[in-house]
C-alpha cells in the first residue's frame, strides 16, 4: 500500500485483500477524520467517493470502529441509495455495540433492497446485543426462507435455540449440519453439549469422541469428554480424559481444576489438594479453584489450612457468602462456637433468604444445647417454608429438649403428615421413623408407656436396623414384651464394652 499512501485517490485494489496496519495510512486516516468532524468542511480534504468504500473496509480489519462509522456516513453521502453502504454502517454501529443504531441501519438497508440476507441477519444480531433472542430468532428464520441452506445461518439458529433453552431444536439443526458436513468437528462438539444438557450422557460422549477422531489434538473436545464422562458420574474416565488435555497443554488451567473437583468427589483430597495447587500457580486469584482447595483440606480435616485460604479468598470478595458460610464450617468444626456463629450471622446477612445458612446456624446451636435460639431460627425457616417436613422433625427436637410436649408432638405429627400427603414416604423413609421414634420418647417421659410402645413398633416399622439403637433410650420398655430384644441388647452392650 506504500505506493498510494499519499495520492490523493490511493488507487486501491480492488482485488488486493492486503488491509494490514500501515503507520502512513493511519495518519492519513487521522487527518481524514478530523476533517470530516469540522463543521464547515473543506471537500478538497476528504477522501473521494471512489476510494471510501476500500477505507471503511481498511478501518474495519483494523478495528478502527469511530473513523470507520464517519466514513461509512460520508459514503452514503455520496451514494445515499447504496444497500452495501448502509449494511456496512449498521455491522460498524454493531462493532461499537451501539445495536439500536444498528437495528434503523439495517432497515434503512432492507428499504433499498428488503430481501437481502445479510442485512437481515446483521438486524438480528443487533437484536441479540439488545438481549431479545426472541426477536434475533425471528429474524434468524427470515433468513434462512430466503437461504435455506446456508451453513452460518443455521449455526446461528443453532445458537440461539440453545440461548432460549431449546436445546431439543438446537441439536435437531446441529445433526442436520452433522449429515451435509461429517468431517466438521465443531459439529459434533455443540451437539454433544446439548446432549449433556438434555442428561443424555451416552449420546454425549459419543459425540465428544467424534468430534476428537476428526481433531484429536484440540484440548478442548477432551475437556468436552470429561465434562460428559463427569454427568454421567464415571469419574475414573473424567480423569483419564482430563489427563490427555493435559498432555496436550500441560498448563491447561480447566482441566487441572476439574481433576481437582473430581478427586475431591472421589474423596482423594490429597490428590485433589497436589492438583488444585498446581491450578493456582497458573491463576493466584481464581475464587473458583481457591474455594475448591480449601473444601478439599476440609475434608481433609485440616481445618487450619482451609480458613487460611477461605481467608485469602476474602480479601478480594469480602462478601462471598460461601467463603463467609465455609468459615463458619470452619470454626464451628474445630469448636469455636461463637467465631463460628460470627461468621453464618454475617453470611445470613448478606443471604437472608438462604435456608442453609440459617439451618446450619440452628444444627450448631442445638449441638452446643442451646435449643430456644435454635428453635426461632427453626421457626423462621418454617415461616419461609410451611411444608418442609424436615423443618417441622427439628423445630420438633428443639421443643423436645425445652419440656414443650405439646408443642413437640405437633411439629414430629406434621412432619409425619407432610410426608405422607406428599407420598415420600420411601425417599423420607428415616426421617418418618425418627418422628416416630421421638413421639415414642416424649410418650415415655409422661410414663404414658401403652402410647410410647404404639409409636415404638412404628418406628421398627419403617427402620428396622434402627431397632438396638432406639431401644437402649427406652429402659422402661424392656419388659417381658421386649424380651427378644433383651439379649440382643445385652449382646450389643458386652460387644461394645469389649471394644
Amino acid at each position: 500500500m506504500n505506493d498510494y499512501l499519499f495520492n490523493d485517490d490511493f488507487d486501491f485494489d480492488e482485488d488486493d485483500d492486503d488491509f494490514n496496519p500501515s503507520p502512513e495510512l493511519d495518519e492519513k486516516i487521522r487527518n481524514y477524520h478530523i476533517a470530516l468532524r469540522r463543521k464547515n468542511r473543506n471537500w478538497t480534504d476528504l477522501p473521494t467517493a471512489d476510494i471510501i468504500e476500500h477505507l471503511v473496509e481498511y478501518c474495519l480489519v483494523n478495528e478502527k470502529y469511530d473513523e470507520a462509522l464517519d466514513f461509512c456516513n460520508l459514503w452514503i453521502e455520496y451514494y445515499p441509495q447504496a444497500y452495501e453502504a448502509h449494511n456496512t454502517r449498521c455491522y460498524t454501529f454493531i462493532c461499537l455495540s451501539r445495536f439500536r443504531e444498528a437495528i434503523t441501519a439495517a432497515d434503512d438497508a432492507l428499504e433499498l433492497s428488503p430481501y437481502e440476507t445479510e442485512a437481515i441477519i446483521n438486524k438480528a444480531i443487533a437484536y441479540e446485543g439488545l438481549g431479545d433472542p426472541e426477536q434475533t430468532l425471528e429474524l434468524i428464520q427470515q433468513a434462512l426462507e430466503l437461504d435455506p441452506d446456508n451453513e452460518v445461518f443455521l449455526e446461528y439458529l443453532a445458537n440461539i435455540y440453545r440461548t432460549l433453552d431449546m436445546i431439543e431444536e438446537a441439536l435437531d439443526v446441529m445433526e442436520g449440519l452433522i449429515e451435509r458436513f461429517p468431517e466438521e468437528p465443531e459439529y459434533y462438539a455443540f451437539s454433544a453439549f446439548c446432549c449433556d444438557l438434555l442428561d443424555d450422557y451416552d449420546k454425549s460422549i459419543d459425540y465428544c469422541k467424534q468430534a476428537i477422531d476428526l481433531d484429536p489434538y484440540n484440548e478442548h473436545y477432551w475437556f468436552n469428554l470429561a465434562i460428559g464422562y463427569a454427568s454421567a458420574e464415571e469419574y475414573e474416565e473424567t480423569i483419564d480424559a482430563l489427563k490427555m488435555m493435559l498432555a496436550i497443554n500441560e498448563k491447561s488451567f480447566s482441566a487441572l481444576l476439574t481433576l481437582g473437583k473430581t478427586y475431591s468427589i472421589l474423596e482423594d483430597s490429597e490428590t485433589a489438594i497436589k492438583y488444585l495447587q498446581q491450578a493456582l500457580i497458573l491463576k493466584p486469584n481464581d475464587i473458583d479453584a481457591i474455594m475448591q482447595i480449601a473444601s478439599a483440606y476440609m475434608q481433609e480435616e485440616d481445618y487450619t489450612q482451609a480458613i487460611n485460604y477461605f481467608n485469602y479468598a476474602l480479601r478480594t470478595h469480602p462478601l462471598h457468602n460461601k467463603i463467609i458460610f465455609g468459615l463458619a464450617i470452619c470454626y464451628s468444626s474445630i469448636g469455636k462456637l461463637d467465631k463460628a456463629i460470627q461468621y453464618f450471622d454475617k453470611a445470613i446477612e448478606i443471604r437472608p433468604d438462604y435456608p442453609p445458612f440459617i439451618f446450619f446456624k440452628a444444627d450448631l446451636l442445638c449441638l452446643y444445647e442451646r435449643y430456644a435460639d435454635a428453635l426461632e431460627l427453626y421457626n423462621q425457616l418454617l415461616a419461609m417454608d410451611a411444608n418442609n417436613a424436615t423443618y417441622h422433625f427439628f423445630a420438633g427436637k428443639c421443643y423436645f429438649y425445652l419440656d414443650d410436649n405439646y408443642s413437640a408432638i405437633r411439629c414430629f405429627s406434621s412432619s409425619i403428615m407432610l410426608i405422607t400427603a406428599a407420598c415420600e414416604v420411601m425417599e423420607e423413609i428415616d426421617l418418618i421413623a425418627d418422628c416416630f421414634f421421638w413421639l415414642s420418647k416424649i410418650y415415655a417421659r409422661q410414663s404414658l408407656f401403652a402410647e410410647s410402645v404404639s409409636f415404638l413398633i412404628k418406628s421398627f416399622d419403617f427402620c428396622p436396623e434402627k431397632k438396638l439403637q432406639y431401644l437402649s433410650e427406652f429402659p422402661e420398655l424392656l419388659n417381658k414384651q421386649f424380651s427378644k430384644y433383651n439379649k440382643q441388647l445385652k449382646q450389643e452392650e458386652k460387644r461394645k464394652s469389649k471394644k
